[in-house]
């Protein structure tokens, strides 16, 4: 998938979620206009985060830092985070730039 980029930024290119680690998310995040979408993951996050899965340890702490820095960005007002079933046991987790940055109320001073 081509993420569209802001003007004089280099496009940022992922073709499947299984190659997104922390780093390009972030710079993603960063690069996102309001209303754009990235897919995360795809699988059952909770199944595939977890020590009790059938994933290799890299794997797994590649997956468990996109999800959380997908949930601080969330937390932060930067993103807004869905999910799509796709099959049995499998869903697609979809990060949506928002398209203004607002304050979390509990956070405000």
């Amino acid at each position: 998938m081509s993420i569209p980029a802001k003007k004089n930024a280099t496009p940022i290119v992922i073709q499947e979620p299984s190659k997104l680690d922390e780093g390009k998310f972030c710079d993603w995040i960063a690069n996102a206009l309001g209303g754009d979408t990235i897919t995360y993951h795809d699988g059952l996050l909770m199944r595939d985060r977890s020590e009790q899965g059938a994933l290799p340890v890299r794997e797994r702490q590649r997956i468990n830092s996109v999800a959380r820095r997908a949930l601080i960005a969330n937390e932060l007002g930067l993103l807004h985070l869905v999910s799509r079933k796709i099959g049995p046991a499998r869903f697609e987790y979809i990060a949506v730039r928002s398209h203004t940055i607002c304050r979390p109320a509990a956070r405000s001073p």
